[in-house]
This record gives structure tokens, sequence and C-alpha cells, in this order.
């Protein structure tokens, strides 16, 4: 009997909960939370439950503090027990002073029926504590609220005395260049990841819900789970990696008694929040911030929010890297901050505990802000309640937590035991800054930075507006919101430009009023008022791309020889009004640099041709006659250039032979859009002799399109052509009379600062037509005595330009002619332009025309011979003299008869 006396000692106390915690008394349920609190408890004999013995039934308190305690319970002989009062059958085996509990270390030396009874005790203990009926609840319920006045306050100090700690306010802005987390519908997603057989990765608890429950020790870093693309900054996707990290393998029950327990960890697949359940122990889960694209662990700056932080549990964080850029709390914040505190083994981790057992999630007063600058990876602890108020909520039999686990192990949790949750919002009870827009540039709309240069100046580009609209509460929502783009002078608008949220790329041009204000050279967009009014317009990044182009002409490039670079900078304008401000207000973006090169476009050859009157032109003509008019034409394109490489004149210049006669000149031009040419304005003729020169100042007038300078001119008349004649292929006799001109380019910048090119030559050929008049003459009726025969042609006609022309020609027959042959033969040649002519011989003394014959492109009409010159064919007669008397002295030449006797 005294055995179960003592028993029933032991059980009192426990019921009772006659502690001593640092020499105070204390309810049994707070004193069984310090301890849980304090370290990691882990009862060795997992059947203990399920047997009707306590064999090895030991609790361990591990930890590192003096609070550490190992406690066994020895059923020994009376004389044996400790000669403390009222620990008979026990033994203490705990070298602090501050805290001892009394609990049986084995049943080997109890009778069976002494452990029958206290097994049956345990069991109407529990009964009456889950049906909260029995007497000794009762008087517990009015012991503990008369010595703790109700829920005790929470550990640590509140937030609002903690150092390093900022309430928000009215005035309060976050940064934005801490950026939340968040789950982008449509975008981010979640997967899990488990590396071990001894974890379960269960389902059901919640429609798309997952967990992982690890079914033994020594499984961390084998499980958790990744949310894809929750983090966007800089135009690059972040993931947030969750490991579990470390874990308790044993909770407190309603009991008091520390039983097996693992913990489960849920995410949620449509936010970012974690359920997890009380009963179920602690956990640390280790986060990485990891690039999307690469996988690498990246350090940013970031924001994490804890809400619903109440009493139910306790919530821990520890940077591994990085530092804190601040930490904020809400006014009236009910919110406990303990430092340094250790969950499964990881220490120094700062606790942050709710003073009220359950709050709304959306509770401001239960809410904390972190901005972790520069951090890649940090932990954040799930850990069990703190010494509040024992509940129905939160306590648990043992039974119902073997329960939990079972149900947790078989990969099929119900989800009915799921009471916490805690959530990382990118929801925001305070203002946030808004930052300045973000100016880039492309060419293609693919590759943006903040400069491009132009593969064609003449090209298109785009102007990109990035603008970060941070999630804010409803209170501190915009009521204007203005991207606006004023262009520098140079940069034209090119009729295409669209709004993207760029998280997604969706298409919300229909969500901003876009205008362009030519005067002003300034493009807007301005977010509607039923944007600005709906929450889903918060929390993204909007891109505003505008398309543009140069007019070189506009804007000023630096020349070097003949080059032109041409830069244009850019900036872009935020204008916005929210409760914070009275006032529009103002950001400006980076600035951009477009680019352009230009080379000096040189002009190509100038060509020339020649034609005679309204004939065709061609790089030779034939003319008949020298009164007909001879045109030389000089084409020259212009190039296309800039402004900047406009020529400051242009020179048209030929050089006539001196057998050429200058009439007139003219120039015309033809723009590019043009068929025809037009005469020009502006030429001056600067000729002076045979140097035909036109010439034009430029001023700040466009080059473009083509001239043609037209030179009339014609053969000088009796200009000797002897020198421009030339022996064709045939032996017939031409004159070819040369010509090429050039034109000059003086440029207004670049190196050299002329250019001159010559044409090409041209020819202009005159065909003088042969007449030959051929003298036959008996060599036996020359008497020589009487002189030299002399016989005179002449040639009568008209050219071909309607000249008349008359030539003459006389022929002398010598004695040194004398032929053995019956007749002399001299002949003369006559040159004459294209035309009729008509030949016929003087009268001539003693001789009379006896025929005329060997006649070619002729016609014989009596004495006369009739030609018609208008080809390349000559023409030929041959006159037959005959002598008729030997009377008189002599011949046609004068000579003195002398007789002889």
């Amino acid at each position: 009997m005294k055995g179960r006396e003592r028993k029933n000692r032991w059980l009192a106390a426990v019921l009772a909960g006659v502690l001593l915690w640092n020499g105070t008394w204390l309810p049994s349920q707070q004193c069984r939370d310090a301890v849980s609190a304090n370290e990691t408890q882990e009862w060795t004999n997992e059947e203990a439950d399920s047997e009707e013995t306590w064999d090895d039934a030991v609790w361990e308190a591990e930890g590192e503090t003096d609070e550490d305690a190992f406690w066994e319970y020895d059923p020994g002989d009376e004389e044996d027990s400790s000669e403390e009062e009222g620990t008979d059958g026990y033994t203490l085996e705990n070298s602090s002073d501050e805290l001892f509990f009394l609990v049986p270390e084995t049943s080997e030396d109890m009778t069976e029926e002494e452990t029958e009874e206290v097994y049956l005790m345990e069991e109407e203990v529990m009964e009456a504590e889950e049906t909260e009926e029995t007497e000794e609840l009762t008087e517990l319920a009015e012991v503990e609220e008369s010595l703790a006045g109700g829920t005790l306050p929470p550990s640590g100090t509140p937030v609002s005395v903690t150092a390093g700690w900022q309430q928000v306010d009215a005035s309060t802005q976050f940064s934005s260049e801490y950026r939340p987390m968040k789950f982008y519908p449509g975008i981010s997603s979640l997967e899990y990841f488990v590396n071990s057989d001894k974890i379960t990765l269960g389902e059901g608890i919640y429609d798309g819900y997952k967990y992982i429950y690890p079914t033994a020790e020594g499984q961390e870093g084998k499980a958790g789970a990744i949310y894809h693309k929750v983090i966007y900054y800089q135009q690059r996707w972040y993931d947030v990696k969750f490991t579990l990290a470390a874990y308790t393998s044993s909770v407190t029950a309603k009991s008091g008694r520390v039983v097996r327990s693992y913990p489960f960890v849920t995410f949620s697949p449509r936010n970012l929040s974690w359920i997890f359940d009380q009963a179920s122990g602690a956990f640390v889960l280790r986060c990485e911030i990891l690039d999307s694209e690469t996988g690498e662990k990246t350090a940013l700056n970031t924001r994490f929010q804890w809400w619903d932080v109440d009493g139910a549990q306790r919530f821990g964080m520890r940077l591994e890297d990085g530092a804190f850029g601040g930490r904020y709390y809400y006014p009236d914040s009910f919110v406990h901050v303990l430092g340094d505190q250790s969950v499964a083994g990881i220490g120094g981790l700062e606790m942050v505990i709710g003073e009220k057992a359950d709050t709304p999630g959306t509770e401001n007063r239960a809410c904390v802000t972190y901005e972790l600058k520069n951090c890649s990876t940090y932990d954040i602890s799930f850990g069990e309640r703190d010494h509040i108020s024992d509940s129905s909520d939160y306590s648990y039999s043992e039974a119902e937590i073997e329960a939990r686990n079972k149900e947790s192990a078989d990969g099929a949790q119900s989800g009915k035991y799921l009471k916490e949750i805690l959530t990382q919002s990118d929801s925001s009870l305070a203002a946030l800054e808004t930052p300045g827009p973000v100016k880039s540039v492309s060419n293609t709309e693919a590759d943006w930075a903040e400069e491009n240069v132009l593969e064609q100046a003449e090209d298109s580009y785009w102007y990109r507006v990035q603008q970060y609209v941070p999630w804010q509460d409803s209170s501190a929502w915009y009521s204007e919101l203005t991207l606006s783009d004023t262009f520098q002078k140079g940069v034209v608008y090119d009729n295409d430009a669209r709004v993207l949220r760029e998280e997604d790329g969706a298409d919300v041009t229909d969500w901003f009023e876009l205008g362009m204000d030519r005067e002003t050279n300034t493009f807007t967009a301005s977010a509607k008022s039923s944007a600005l009014s709906d929450k889903q317009f918060y929390g993204y990044t909007y891109r505003l791309q505008i398309r543009v182009k140069l007019d070189l002409d506009e804007v000023s490039p630096e020349i070097s020889e003949t080059k032109a670079v041409y830069s244009v900078l850019n900036q872009a304008d935020l204008s916005f009004l929210n409760a914070a401000f009275t006032q529009v207000q103002r950001r400006r973006s980076n600035e951009v640099t477009t680019t352009a090169v230009k080379e000096r476009k040189e002009p190509a050859v100038p060509v020339k041709t020649v034609s005679i009157a309204d004939g065709e032109e061609a790089e030779e003509v034939q003319t008949d006659g020298r009164k007909q008019e001879i045109v030389f034409h000089i084409y020259q394109e212009i190039p296309e250039n800039p402004a900047a490489f406009t020529p400051a004149a242009i020179e048209i210049s030929d050089g006539l032979e001196d057998c050429l006669e200058y009439v007139r000149g003219s120039v015309w031009e033809k723009k590019n859009s043009e068929d025809a040419y037009h005469q020009a304005s502006g030429w001056q003729d600067q000729t002076e002799g045979q140097q035909v020169r036109f010439a034009k100042n430029w001023s700040d007038e466009r080059a473009s399109g083509s001239l043609r300078l037209d030179i009339v001119c014609r053969i000088r008349e009796h200009t000797e052509l002897a020198r421009w004649q030339q022996k064709g292929k045939d032996s017939v006799v031409w004159t070819v009379i040369p010509n090429c001109g050039s034109v000059s380019f003086f440029w207004k910048n670049g190196t050299p600062e002329q250019t001159v090119q010559e044409t090409n030559e041209v020819r202009v050929r005159l065909r003088e037509h042969k007449i030959r008049l051929t003298k036959e003459i008996s060599a036996s009726e020359v008497v020589w005595a009487h002189g030299n025969p002399v016989f005179t042609f002449c040639v009568k006609g008209t050219d071909a330009d309607g000249e008349d022309h008359t030539y003459y020609q006389t022929l002398e027959f010598t004695k040194e002619m004398q032929s053995d042959s019956g007749s002399m033969y001299l002949s003369a040649e006559f040159s004459v332009p294209a035309g009729t002519y008509t030949a016929s011989e003087e009268t001539t003394l003693r001789y009379e025309l006896l025929g005329i014959y060997d006649v070619e492109n002729c016609s014989v009409d009596g004495e006369n011979v009739h030609f018609v010159l208008n080809g390349q064919a000559d023409g030929t007669a041959t006159f037959r003299n005959g002598k008729i008397t030997d009377e008189d002295t002599s011949h046609t030449a004068y000579v003195n008869n002398v007789i002889i006797t």
C-alpha cells in the first residue's frame, strides 16, 4: 500500500501541478510548457502507451541551460528511498535545484497489481482531462486563474520596447528595394522534393495540398519544397527553396508526458503559407533564394512578413548571410521578442510570440515585418506554444497525438487536425516607396540595355520604361499614375506603343490611356482609374514600350573624317499621387543613349552623253554639218546624306575643244520621287572662253536626287579641223571632237573637303565628204613649147545646214609628168560637208570637154556632174579633154613662144 500511496502522491502532484520553478509553485501545464519550450523532449520508449508496463520509460530533457534535467523512478525499499520528504520511492537525478519533476524510471520492481493500478489511473486521468469534468481539473483551473490571472504573458520582451524594432505609422514607407515573395497566379508553382524512404509525401489535406512527414530521426536536409518564380527583381525570376533543416521527435501531451511525435509540413500550392500541427512538434526550414534559370543561390534584398503571430506557437528567424535591413511592428502590437533561442538543435533564432492564443490571419497587431538585406539563406522555425493557459484547442491527449502521427505516417492526412497556418504575404499594412522608372533601349525588343547602336541610322528602335508598382494597402492605392517620355530633338515617335505586364507578358495596354503630344514631343501612358482601384494592378512591373526613330537632320553629330556620330539621350518620368502625399510626386528614370554612325556617301562618278539637236544620247554621235547644234549632257547623282553631309556647293564644269563654239547651257534636276527632270533654279553660269562652268551654293538645303547639265555648242565656222581629223579603218578621214567634264562637291563637314570626279569621254564625229574630180588629156597632144596645160574645176552646192559653198581647184600638167602612155591624169579632191553639189570645168584654151566618165554617187548632166552626199560615200568623176587647136602662143600657162630658125 505504501507503494500505491507513493504513486498516488506522484499522480496527485502531476494533477495538482505542484512544481517548483525558480522557487515559485506553478500549475502543472505551465511547468510542462516551460520544459517543452526550453528543450527538445525525447521519450525513449515509443511503445509505452500501448503496453501494460513502463519498461524503460525514460524522459530525457536535452539542452544547454541550467534547467536541463533527467529524472528516473526507483521503486526500491523505503529505506533506500530519498530522504527528502514527499519523494518516497523516487530518485532525483538533477544537478539543478531550480526545477524537479518526479517521474517513474522503471516498473521492474513493481507488482503487477501496482503496475495495473497506475496504468488504470493514468487512463482515468486522461479521460478526466479530455472531458474536463473531474474535480481535480476544476480545482486546477481555479488555481491557475488565481495564480496567473488568466493567460500569462508570453516569454520575451514586448516588441515595442525591443531594440532594433520600429513601429509602423502613417508616415512609414517601406523601401521598394526589398521585394516580397509573392505567389503570382498562373506563373508561380510549387514543387515538393523527398530524397528518403523514411519521409512520407502525403496527400489529401486539402485540394492540391501535400505534406512531408519524417517517420524517423536523421532525415534533416532530405525533403522540402520549392516555390518557383515567387520573386521578380530586375527582369529575373527567383525561386525560394525550403528544406527541412531540423525537427523535434517528441511533444508533451496533456498528461504532461513526453511522447513520440514527428512534425509534418504543408506548403500551400496557391499562396505562400505553411500549415502545421501544434501536436506534431517543432521544426526549422532553411530558405534559399535561387536564380530560376541557373539554380544558383543569389543574395537579394527581400521582405519577409509574418502574419498570424499569436500565442498558439512561437516563430523564429535567423540569417545565414546578409543582414537585417529593418524590423517593423504595427500599432497596438501584442508580439513579444525572445532572442538567441534554439529549436531542434539550431540556435541563434530570434523568436516572435503573440499574447493571444488565436488571432485572425489579418490582424495587424499579430504581424511583424523583416527586411533581409543582401541575404540568400535564412532559417525560419515553427515552435511549440509558449506558456499560455491551456485550452482544448492547444492541448492534446497522448492517444490523439498518436492518432495524428499514425495518420500522417500513412500518407493520408485528412486535414482535420490542421489549425496552425502561417502566411508570408506580399501584402503590406504600410505604404511602400514608389520607385522611379527604369529606362532601357533596344534595336529589336529582345536585347535591352542602357545603350544601343543602330545598324542603320534610319532604322527604328524601341524605348522601354519599366515601372514597378508595389503592392499597397488599399488605403495607399494611387489616384494618379502616369509614365511619360519626352523625346530629345531628333527622336521621332514611330506610331507604335504598348504596355505589357512584365511578370507574365500580358498586354495590358487597355489599362492605360496612351497619347503623343507632337508639340512637346512627349509620349504619355496614364493608368485608368478602373485599374488603379483594382487590387490586381498592384505588385507587378509594367513595361511601356515605344517605337521611335531618328531624324538625323535634327541632331548635331560629331564629325570625324567622313563619319558622323549621332547620339541622343533619353529619360522617362513617373508622376503619381496617393494618400501618402498631398501633391503629385515625380520620379526620374536613369538615362539611356542611342548612337548612330553615318558614313558620308561620296557621289557616284558623273556620266556624260552627247546628242545632235533632239536626237538620241550616246557616247558618240555624228554630225553632218558645222552648223548643227551639239548637246553635251552631264549627269550627276547626288548621294542621300544627312544634313551634316550636305554639300556646301556643287560645281559642274566642261572644257570645250577650240573648234567648238559655246551657245548656251542649263541645269536640270530630278528628285528621287520624280520621273522627269525639270529646270533647276539657283545655278550660276560662270563660263569663260572654252571653260563652261555652272555652280550653286546649297546653304541649308538638302541635296538629293540627280542633276543634269546641258551644254549646247556647234563647230566653229571657217575653223580648220585638221588637228581633229583622223583616218578610220576604211581610210576615210573623219573629224573627231572629244569632250569630257567634271563635277566638284564642296562639303560642309568632314575631310577631304572637296570631291572632284571626271566624267567619261564622249565624241562628236564630223564626216566631210570627198568629191574627187580627175582630168584626163592625151599626152601626144601636148606641145610643151606652148606652155603647161592648166585646167580649173568648180564645185558649187548647198550643205545639210542650207549653207552655200563654192570651191575651186586648178590642175597643171608639167613636162615632168610626161608619160609614155597615151593619156595624162591629174585629180583635184574637194572636202565638202554633206549636201548637194555640182561640179563643172572652167573654159580652158586649146581644149574642149570630150566627156565625163568613171562617175560614182553622182549624175552627169551635159558638162556638169551632180553629187548628193548625205552618207558615208564620196563622189568621183573623170573629165576627158581633147585639144582642138595649136594656134596662138600658149596653153593656159603664160609662156613666151620662141621660134628657132
